[in-house]
């Protein structure tokens, strides 16, 4: 009978007993606001921000940690790293937004600390020793990247949770404390050019086969000049241009294909040919137009059209008709 007592109440003491958590933390949170709205005149891969963007919180989180020994106050994003990006001689790893081609540069600290650049790993922003009971501070800054050419438009930058602070000890992470990021508007103005042609419709002289006697012969060069002024931007930048066939959306050659003016399919041993100079055009290939400087510029080039024969297949005698599309590209 007393075994059984004895055995009651010690069971009795067992479940009266309390574990109490080594580490206990009670958290707020931080909102980092960027501006309303940014322009991005230039368009081009680089920073859009014209300076950091910054908040601090004295007291993100406050924690009771009971154990001997010590411990750390450690942040990390889980946004998506695409890269690194290096600005004034620190690397910085590239988070991503909800837009493609914007990106995110970001630095953390402790509210008495050194910056930190975040490279995509987890940051030590302050270490201690406990037992301690104490209140825990950051500060945040971040800029905007453009990773890639903007085309003009708006873009809606969806706002994020940025950060996540907590306590690291004992290889155990007790957290986390968020720092958000509000949504914000980038409006991007990149330079273009407007496209000038002589003509718009080129009348090639009337030519014989015999004109064309062999595979590769040309006749009834004609020139055609098209000029293109191109706007200003922050910096120089490179313009190209490249010939699309209209009647062969696909073509990569030297040929421009011709088919009947009454209506037809594409005929395969007469065509056309472009030329720059003794430079042969390919449908499809960009070409260098000029590099742009950073007032805007001016360019003219001058293109000879020929017929040309590609093989010596018959033909009869009609009137026949091409199509070309001028492409811009911007660098």
């Amino acid at each position: 009978m007393r075994i059984l007592q004895l055995c009651i109440g010690l069971a009795l003491i067992m479940f009266g007993w309390q574990v109490k958590a080594a580490t206990s933390c009670t958290y707020s949170s931080l909102s980092l606001k960027l501006p309303v709205s940014f322009a991005h005149d230039s368009g081009q891969p680089g920073m859009i921000s014209s300076s950091w963007h910054e908040a601090s919180s004295p007291a993100l989180m406050t924690c009771d940690l009971t154990s001997s020994g010590q411990y750390s106050v450690t942040a990390s994003s889980a946004l998506p790293v695409s890269g690194m990006f290096s600005f004034e001689n620190t690397f910085y790893a590239l988070l991503n937004t909800s837009v493609p081609g914007i990106s995110l540069i970001m630095a953390v600290a402790d509210t008495k600390g050194q910056w930190l650049p975040y490279q995509g790993i987890e940051l030590t922003t302050y270490k201690g020793d406990a037992p301690v009971y104490s209140s825990y501070g950051i500060k945040v800054r971040v800029r905007l990247v453009a990773t890639t050419r903007l085309d003009s438009g708006s873009y809606n930058v969806s706002a994020e949770t940025l950060l996540s602070t907590g306590i690291t000890k004992d290889a155990v992470y007790t957290g986390s404390a968020f720092t958000s990021l509000t949504g914000t508007v980038v409006t991007a103005k990149s330079p273009a050019c407007k496209l000038y042609l002589s003509v718009t419709t080129i009348a090639l002289p009337k030519i014989k086969l015999a004109d064309i006697p062999v595979a590769g012969a040309i006749a009834g060069t004609t020139p055609v000049v098209f000029a293109a002024v191109c706007e200003g931007a922050a910096s120089a930048y490179n313009v190209k241009y490249a010939l699309l066939d209209m009647n062969d959306w696909s073509a990569t050659d030297k040929y421009v294909a011709l088919r009947p003016a009454s209506g037809g399919g594409n005929i395969g041993s007469v065509a056309l040919q472009i030329a720059e100079g003794s430079t042969v055009m390919n449908m499809g290939t960009f070409y260098s137009l000029g590099l742009i400087q950073s007032q805007g510029g001016f360019f003219s080039k001058t293109l000879d059209v020929s017929y040309v024969r590609r093989s010596m297949v018959a033909l009869n005698p009609g009137k026949f008709v091409g199509a070309v599309s001028i492409l811009l590209s911007y660098d």
